[in-house]
């Protein structure tokens, strides 16, 4: 670092990589480490409360503290050892870009992705909803498919090796195609009884010599088929069971009453089995699966399956261990429990990446969910290169999360960091350092003193209708100011914080005006669903649509100028009359971003089609959260608002007021919750990172090119290093045994279940108030079942407007003191978490311009603040690594 003057000359992406990569294999350990092993419980209330999700260290938006915990010491080390410095000089804007790869990385190692992505995917398998997780393409979630795959019942007449269908009894059994194919079933098996006396089984034989695919012992499997039941009398029952021997079955489930249509049947088949079935340990030759059909009535039978889902519990459960010796000790349903610790140094080194996790159950998901995650990546990072230019070189954003690892980085004349010799600067650190740490320590030991700059309102009010009103306002009521975001605010433009702080307290009123009124009891879809975060979640989405369609219309000059570059001819640099110029250079990042965008479609479409999933719908549900990371990242250039929660959280909503699953689908509503890590965790806010990545190397004279390099291999390192790293650790100590956000995506399930019940309550009245329609839903009934929720539309377009408004103040008012994203940032988490610092913010640079001017601000009150941020960062991650280990170590070990 004998040279941290920005120099493009002398910038090597190798030497960049070569700082970094290492960085990215600890930063991956340290997260997976730390969440592992601090097991606190959900809620706990601590000194680093994110309100989101009671994780008490997560600092949500801004540079995770593990980015500072791996950054500072590099730059520490440089500083402390000339000779380092000397020998292997690095640029500042080398520095600039491993911090960068660290703020992208490090969200994608941890709740960003990692931390979600898994647990989504087998919440269902997890839950036992055996009926929910048949209804989504097993290539969504670990297995290893379906045994008899192409040898179903209805295939019967074309029998697989290994496989023998027997029908017997007194009914008449044939196949047919499927009753009322609304769903394109195709073929089944229609068995038919006119006594009660009738019965009649159907049973699947499996031999181990010559199947190509056998059950294995003490293995966990989903056994299933789709049945529909007509005319049934009260002594009718069509039961299916699965065993070793036909004298010895384990009944699975049964159906007795005539099937109704519901969201996951609209032709009446419904799947009945085991989602959780396991072999038996004295599995020999032979494996049955059998229906028993008896009473009268009229069975159809189709899609049996068997599904080894074993890996989705072992995801939870962890594996055990054994040694070679000690393995080949075992038997065969013991070995299914247990994975080989090999011996030899290579080998072991090999079960660390390969050997414990079941990859050939992933690969298929992996895969598929990968065409997902680099289309959205590479979509936002195209979306963010071609408006860069817009908020950089016309609208002259300021970015202000960039200026701490600027500041940090900025070397004077002897190449020395300038900001470890500012004292303003040590004082924040300190002061930041100080503050939280004696306060953890309270947590620990009460007798130790702690400052605790938290207040809740509510708790100041006396007994009445006001105190019941902020009830249900704890969260955004308390007062709870934290030195990072404080820092934060500090360097935001005093009118936005001061409109955030005003129309903070606008909503409040608001609220409060709310409770006193008939609007308290109306709830989305007038009473049918159900959520917490109604009406603020649509006051929220209408304001940042309209924040993301202005920032579209703001830059439709750039956009057109981009696209006329696009489908113009670009002359070959270096050639006569074309030299490579900055017109140049920029012309060819557009036909460069224009060709990531339609990669990216094609990657989306791709899963889509792959997932079984309507390609449209997937299309236009990721437009629309591409949009609002867009917005997202436009609010963050402008403002740096240090939270993730500036996105809706709640996509259901959307859906629920355009029809819900009537509209699009059950599998398309179940795909939200499978894709939650777009928006629970921080993968959608990559794009304010990537845009605050491209302002730092902007600033540190980094060519584009080359950070974008580094960037993308950043993305690709963490998706790996992130992969290996998380499943290991679930797969060895069981991810029910790690900290509690790990698994917990039950809840965005169980509310999309709630609301796909309530869906059902309106097929049964539906059915119930036309007697005489034949009881299948098609797409016809399904228009007159649903009915749109209109006042999550009416909301969203109230806030809609009145954003809209507050923008058109801005232009024809000079001097406006309001900022339309202060608005349209009242009603998130965000705010509701923030206010407070921002609040102090703002009233210490406004104070400090008044009575100290710009040199006070700049000479004293920002090295102060870069301090204060930097020091509540380091803090949490100390605190982080040390109670980790200290539950490690009380864990055993």
């Amino acid at each position: 670092m004998n040279d941290l003057r920005p120099n493009a000359d002398r910038f090597s992406v190798l030497r960049v990589l070569t700082v970094a990569a290492p960085l990215l294999v600890i930063a991956a350990v340290v997260v997976q480490y730390t969440d592992a092993y601090r097991a606190a419980p959900s809620g706990d209330l601590g000194i680093f409360q994110s309100h989101v999700r009671g994780d008490p260290y997560y600092v949500p938006g801004v540079p995770s503290p593990t980015v500072f915990g791996l950054f500072v010491p590099v730059l520490l080390l440089g500083a402390a050892m000339p000779a380092l410095r000397r020998r292997w000089p690095v640029t500042r804007g080398e520095l600039v870009v491993v911090f960068c790869m660290l703020f992208v990385a490090v969200p994608i190692l941890g709740a960003g992705f990692w931390h979600n992505f898994p647990g989504l995917q087998q919440e269902l398998v997890r839950s036992r909803n055996l009926d929910h997780t048949m209804a989504v393409s097993p290539s969504l979630w670990p297995n290893h498919g379906n045994l008899i795959e192409g040898a179903s019942c209805e295939d019967a007449n074309e029998p697989l090796p290994g496989m023998t269908w027997t029908v017997e009894g007194t009914g008449e059994a044939a196949p047919i195609d499927s009753p009322d194919d609304v769903t394109g079933a195709g073929q089944c098996i229609r068995i038919l009884h006119r006594e009660r006396k009738d019965r009649t089984t159907l049973t699947l034989e499996l031999h181990r010599a010559s199947v190509a695919r056998f059950v294995r012992p003490m293995v966990r499997y989903a056994i299933c088929a789709w049945l529909r039941l007509d005319d049934p009398d009260s002594g009718t029952n069509a039961q299916l069971s699965a065993g070793l021997a036909l004298d010895e079955l384990t009944d699975l489930a049964n159906v007795g009453t005539e099937t109704r249509p519901s969201m996951t049947a609209w032709d009446r088949f419904i799947v009945r089995g085991s989602i959780d079935y396991q072999v038996p340990r004295t599995l020999d030759q032979r494996f049955f699966v059998r229906l028993t059909f008896s009473g009268s009535g009229t069975l159809y039978v189709r899609d049996f399956r068997i599904i080894d889902t074993e890996e989705s519990f072992r995801y939870f459960e962890g594996y055990l261990e054994a040694t070679p010796d000690i393995y080949d000790q075992l038997d065969d349903p013991d070995r299914s429990e247990v994975r080989v610790k090999p011996d030899g140094h290579w080998a072991r080194w090999r079960y660390l990446l390969v050997g414990r996790v079941p990859w050939r159950a992933w690969a298929k998901p992996l895969a598929l969910w990968g065409l997902l995650v680099a289309g959205s990546f590479l979509a936002m990072f195209c979306l963010v290169q071609i408006f860069y230019r817009q908020w950089e070189k016309r609208d002259r954003l300021t970015f202000p999360l960039q200026t701490f690892v600027l500041d940090l980085t900025r070397g004077g004349e002897n190449g020395r960091l300038e900001i470890f010799y500012s004292m303003p600067f040590w004082i924040g650190l300190g002061l930041s350092a100080v503050y939280l740490s004696l306060q953890q320590w309270n947590t620990y030991y009460p007798e130790v003193p702690a400052v605790h700059l938290t207040l809740s309102i509510p708790d100041l009010l006396p007994t009445g209708p006001l105190k019941d009103a902020t009830a249900n306002m704890r969260r955004s009521l308390l007062i709870d100011v934290r030195p990072a975001f404080v820092a934060v605010a500090f360097f935001m433009s005093l009118e936005f914080s001061l409109s955030v702080v005003v129309f903070f307290g606008l909503g409040v009123l608001y609220k409060l005006v709310v409770f006193f009124t008939p609007l308290q009891h109306m709830h989305a879809g007038e009473g049918r669903y159900g959520t917490t975060h109604y009406p603020d979640t649509m006051l929220a989405t209408g304001s940042l649509l309209f924040i993301a369609l202005h920032c579209v219309f703001a830059a439709s000059r750039h956009l057109v100028a981009v696209l006329r570059s696009v489908l113009g001819g670009l002359a070959t640099p270096g050639s006569p009359g074309s030299p490579d110029t900055d017109d140049t250079r920029e012309r060819r990042a557009d036909r460069w971003s224009a060709a990531g965008l339609a990669l990216s479609a094609v990657l989306i479409v791709g899963f889509a089609l792959g997932a079984g999933l309507n390609p449209f719908f997937v299309a236009i549900y990721l437009l629309v959260y591409l949009l609002l990371a867009l917005s997202a990242a436009r609010i963050r250039a402008e403002t740096g608002i240090p939270h993730q929660m500036i996105l809706p959280f709640t996509p259901q909503l959307l859906l629920l007021s355009v029809g819900g699953t009537f509209f699009f689908g059950f599998r398309e509503t179940l795909f939200t919750c499978q894709a939650a890590f777009l928006y629970l965790g921080a993968f959608l806010m990559l794009a304010p990172i990537l845009a605050e990545s491209m302002a730092a190397a902007t600033r540190a004279e980094v060519p584009q090119v080359r950070m974008n390099c580094c960037l993308f291999a950043a993305f690709v390192l963490a998706i790996v290093i992130g992969g290996i790293t998380c499943l290991f650790w679930a797969y060895t100590v069981g991810a029910e045994q790690m900290h509690p956000a790990l698994v917990d995506s039950g809840s965005l399930y169980r509310q999309t279940v709630y609301n796909l019940q309530k869906d059902d309550v309106l097929i049964n009245e539906h059915f119930r108030d036309h007697p005489d329609a034949e009881p299948v839903i098609t797409a016809i009934k399904a228009r007159r079942i649903a009915q749109p929720p209109r006042p999550l539309w009416i909301t969203a377009a109230i806030s809609f407007a009145l954003t809209a408004l507050l923008a058109v103040a801005r232009v024809i008012w000079l001097g406006f003191p309001l900022h339309p994203l202060g608005f349209a940032l009242a009603f998130t988490p965000a705010i509701q978490s923030l206010w407070p610092s921002i609040a102090v913010g703002h009233l210490v640079k406004r104070l400090g311009l008044r009575f100290g001017g710009v040199q006070l601000s700049r000479n004293v009150l920002r090295p102060f603040f870069v301090g204060l941020f930097v020091g509540d960062l380091l803090t949490v991650a100390l605190w982080r690594v040390l109670e980790s280990t200290v539950l490690y170590a009380g864990q055993g070990g």
